[in-house]
């Protein structure tokens, strides 16, 4: 999940131009994740003023620099890919 801080906010559009599924709206001064976001992070990752944060399904936010979690890495035919 994507929490946005909208106070931290300038429009610039950055977000809107990195969002794969054009889930990001902004107007009149304010900013919305509508439905389709898959919470791929790529505005957390371009905001310049960090008013994006990713949420773990834990609950937990991913803190700005922090490693992502180690994912299996997947074989195929005995190989890693």
């Amino acid at each position: 999940m994507i929490r946005i801080n909208e106070p931290k906010c300038d429009f610039c559009g950055t977000c809107v131009a990195a969002c794969p599924e054009d889930t990001i709206e902004l107007s009149e001064r304010k900013i919305a994740i509508t439905d389709g976001c898959t919470s791929c992070g790529r505005c957390v990752w371009v905001c310049p003023l960090e008013v994006f944060t990713y949420v773990r399904p834990d609950g937990r936010e991913v803190v700005w620099g922090e490693p992502a979690p180690a994912a299996p890495v997947p074989f195929v035919g005995g190989a890693r890919l």
